[in-house]
C-alpha cells in the first residue's frame, strides 16, 4: 500500500511539472514585453544564447556570464540545452532537458530512501520535496539553477553508497558530479564544500582512482577554456560586485543563508510576496476584471501564511539537530541526519564566500538535502499525540497542491498575458 503510495506521488509531481511546462510553453509570447522580470529575461537571454550555438555547433571556452560578471567555463551547457533544440526546431525544447533532470533526481532519491530509511519516509519525503512550491517553481523552464536538482541527488546518492566503503560508480559519479556541476552554476560550491566535510568527518570514502577519472571525464568540456587561458585568454572568475569571503565579513548574508536553509523545506518560495508576483494584481493595477481583485488578494494573503510555514522546518531542524547527538550510530538515520547537517553547514560555507549576498535561485541545490530533516521529524513522530498538531502538519503537507496551482497560473512567468498588462510586470 505504501509503495502504491509513494509511485502516486511521484505521478503527482510529475504532472505538476508537466503543467508548469506548460503554461510556460503557452506564455511564450508574452516573454518580449516582460523583461521587467528577472526571472522572464533570463529565459529570453537563453533564447539569444542558444540561437548562435545551433548555427554553428563548437565547443567554446565559454558559453555565458553569471549574474555577477563570472565566466561559466566549459560547452557542457549549450551542448546539453541545444540537443533538443536541434532534433525539435523550437527554442522551448530546451526546457525538457529541465524536466528529464527533475525526473532522474527524484527517481535517484527514491532508490535512495526507500532501502535505508523505509516506505513511510520516503513517502512523507515526495510531499516535502517532490512537491514542493520551490521544486515546482524551478521545474518548467530553462535557467541554471532549475538543472542542479539532478547533481545535488547524485550526491546524495553516491555518498550514501560510499558510506562505509570506497565504491567504484558511486566515487565516479562524485567526481563527475563535482567537475560538472561547476559548470552549470556556481552555486555548486555547496557540493563541493559538502564533499569536503564529509570527507573529513569520515562520513565518505572515495575510491580514489574512480573519483579522479570521474574528474578527468568531467573535465573534457573545460579543455577549451583551459587552452584559453593558457594562451592567455579573457575568461573572467572575480565577480564584478564583490569578493570572496563577503558573508564572513558582513555577516547578514550569513544570516539569511542560514534562514535560507529553513525556507527550503517551507512552503514559502518567495514568489508570491508582491503584486508583481501575481498576473491578476498587474492586471487590477490597470482596471482588469472584477475577479482579478480577489486572486490578487488571495495569493497575497497565501504568501504570509507561506512565509508563517518555516515555523515548522525550524523545529524540525532543531529536533533533528538534537536527534543527532543520541547513541544511535551507524544506522540509516544517523548517518542521513549527519548528511544534512554538513550539508546546513557546507551552505553556510558557500554563503560566507560567495562575493554577492546569495538569492533563492542560489539555493535550489541544498533542496534535497534541506527536505530531510522535515521528512524525518513527521516521520518519527507520526501520527503525533496532539491532535491540532498533526492538523496542523496535514495542512502543512496538503497545502503544498492550491501554492502550486497559484504559482503556474498567476505567476508572470507562467501567465500569457496581453502587451499593455506584460509591460506592467516588474521585479
Amino acid at each position: 500500500m505504501r509503495r502504491r503510495l509513494i509511485w502516486t506521488l511521484f505521478l503527482t509531481g510529475l504532472l505538476l511539472q508537466l503543467v508548469f511546462i506548460a503554461r510556460v510553453w503557452r506564455a511564450w509570447p508574452s516573454y518580449p514585453h516582460m523583461m521587467g522580470s528577472s526571472v522572464v529575461s533570463d529565459i529570453v537571454q537563453y533564447q539569444h544564447l542558444i540561437q548562435p550555438f545551433l548555427e554553428a555547433p563548437r565547443c567554446e571556452p565559454s558559453w555565458k556570464k553569471s549574474g555577477n560578471g563570472l565566466d561559466l567555463p566549459g560547452c557542457f551547457l549549450p551542448f546539453l540545452l541545444g540537443a533538443p533544440v536541434l532534433v525539435t526546431h523550437d527554442l522551448r525544447a530546451a526546457v525538457f532537458v529541465v524536466l528529464l533532470f527533475h525526473l532522474a533526481a527524484g527517481l535517484l532519491l527514491v532508490r535512495t530512501l526507500r532501502p535505508s530509511l523505509g516506505d513511510r519516509f520516503t513517502a512523507f519525503y515526495l510531499v516535502v520535496f517532490w512537491l514542493s512550491p520551490w521544486r515546482l517553481f524551478h521545474s518548467g523552464f530553462i535557467w541554471e539553477p532549475n538543472l542542479l536538482l539532478l547533481p545535488a541527488a547524485a550526491h546524495l546518492w553516491g555518498c550514501w553508497a560510499s558510506r562505509d566503503s570506497a565504491r567504484r560508480l558511486p566515487s565516479f559519479v562524485l567526481g563527475l558530479a563535482c567537475v560538472l556541476t561547476p559548470q552549470i552554476h556556481p552555486s555548486a560550491l555547496f557540493l563541493l564544500a559538502l564533499t569536503a566535510l564529509l570527507l573529513s568527518r569520515r562520513a565518505l570514502r572515495l575510491s580514489w582512482v574512480y573519483f579522479a577519472a570521474g574528474v578527468l571525464a568531467g573535465a573534457t568540456p573545460l579543455i577549451p577554456a583551459a587552452l584559453s587561458l593558457f594562451r592567455g585568454g579573457g575568461l573572467s572568475f572575480s565577480s564584478a560586485e564583490g569578493f570572496l569571503g563577503r558573508g564572513f565579513l558582513y555577516v547578514q548574508p550569513l544570516i539569511r543563508t542560514f534562514f535560507f536553509w529553513f525556507r527550503l523545506g517551507s512552503l514559502s518560495v518567495g514568489r508570491m510576496r508582491f503584486t508583481s508576483d501575481c498576473a491578476s494584481c498587474v492586471r487590477a493595477s490597470i482596471g482588469g476584471e472584477p475577479q482579478d481583485a480577489f486572486w490578487c488578494r488571495l495569493v497575497l494573503v497565501v504568501g504570509v501564511l507561506a512565509a508563517v510555514s518555516v515555523v515548522l522546518p525550524i523545529v524540525a531542524g532543531w529536533s533533528w539537530l538534537r536527534d543527532s547527538r543520541k547513541p544511535d550510530q551507524g544506522t540509516p538515520e544517523a548517518w542521513m541526519r549527519s548528511y544534512s547537517t554538513n550539508a546546513l553547514w557546507a551552505l553556510l560555507i558557500a554563503g560566507g564566500l560567495s562575493p554577492i549576498t546569495l538569492q533563492t535561485w542560489h539555493v535550489v541545490i541544498a533542496l534535497p538535502a534541506a527536505c530531510l530533516p522535515v521528512a524525518g521529524w513527521i516521520d518519527g513522530r507520526w501520527p503525533f499525540q496532539r491532535r491540532w498538531v498533526r492538523a496542523l502538519v496535514i495542512v502543512f503537507l496538503v497545502a503544498r497542491l492550491p501554492i502550486a496551482g497559484l504559482l503556474a497560473f498567476q505567476y508572470p512567468a507562467f501567465c500569457l498575458l496581453p502587451a499593455p498588462v506584460a509591460e506592467k510586470v516588474l521585479d
